[in-house]
Parts: C-alpha cells; sequence; structure tokens
C-alpha cells in the first residue's frame, strides 16, 4: 500500500476511532427510565507480567506508530525471546533489551541496537520507534494486535508467528 494511501487509511481510522469506542450507554442518563439498572463493571485488564509471560516466543510485525501508519516494506519487528527480554529490527537496524513490569507499569530498555546507516525516511521512523519502546508505560492484547501505550500514542502489531 503505498505511503499516502496508508496514512490517509491510518486518518480516517483515527477519526472513525472515538466514535466507535463510545459506549451505547451514554444514550440514555444512568438511572432513568423504567428498569433501570447498574451500569455495567469496565472490562477488567488482563495483568501486564502475565501477558509478558505468555508471548515468550512470540513475533510482531509493527503497523502503525501512534495513528501515523508506517513505512511499506520497512519490516519493523518485536518479539519476545525469552522471559524478561525482547529483541526485533528498527526496519533498519536490530535491537534488544529488557523488559519488565515495575508497579504494573511497563518498563522497556535500555535498548541496544546495531548501527547501520539507512534512507533518512527509515532511519527518521526507527529512531521514532524505538524513541517510543523505550516509553512504553503499558501493554495489551486486543487480538488481532499487541498494542504498547507510549506517552504519545499507542504502537500496533500485527502476530508474524
Amino acid at each position: 500500500m503505498p505511503l499516502r494511501l496508508t496514512r490517509m487509511f491510518a486518518l480516517l481510522l483515527a477519526a472513525a476511532l472515538p466514535v466507535a469506542c463510545t459506549p451505547l450507554e451514554r444514550a440514555a442518563s444512568p438511572g432513568t427510565g423504567a428498569g433501570a439498572s447498574a451500569p455495567a463493571a469496565p472490562a477488567a485488564r488482563p495483568d501486564p507480567a502475565a501477558l509478558l509471560a505468555s508471548l515468550q516466543g512470540s513475533q510482531w510485525l509493527l503497523e502503525d506508530i501512534t495513528g501515523r501508519g508506517v513505512i511499506d516494506r520497512l519490516q519493523s519487528t518485536l518479539g519476545f525471546p525469552q522471559t524478561g527480554q525482547l529483541g526485533g529490527s528498527g526496519g533498519c537496524n536490530r535491537f534488544m533489551g529488557p523488559v519488565r513490569v515495575s508497579e504494573g507499569r511497563l518498563a522497556i530498555g535500555p535498548l541496544v541496537t546495531t548501527r547501520m546507516a539507512c534512507a533518512p525516511a527509515a532511519m527518521t521512523q526507527e529512531q521514532r520507534y524505538l524513541g517510543l519502546l523505550g516509553q512504553a508505560s503499558g501493554i495489551r492484547l486486543e487480538e488481532p494486535w499487541l498494542l504498547i501505550d507510549t506517552p504519545e500514542g499507542v504502537l500496533k502489531f500485527t502476530r508474524q508467528r
């Protein structure tokens, strides 16, 4: 998919997401009408430490960086080769580092990388990806997506294996 089309799709998706995620219960005021019931409890999020353990041996392909898409064919990846470790490719360079959960929050890094030079656009995307990965604060699995929360938004991955 050309970069321009990818960006357009990402913008449309970003615009539609808030509407799609709005709960239907907002249409009616709580406690009004006959037979009103208590609002449903929010779904419990899985324990990040348990999720990390379940990801061991998996490999993921980066599909989106904070709603801005990614460069086609760059193949930025993320893998969990063993407990407490992650690694992958930024699209140009390989990286690896520790991953853990501390006080309920995801903590990644420091990351070590190879130092090959690539096209400027690839290097820019890789630096953004690795920079945000190092600032990760949360992780969740919403099939088919692996989502990593960062201060600037979400890194979105699909499973390779």
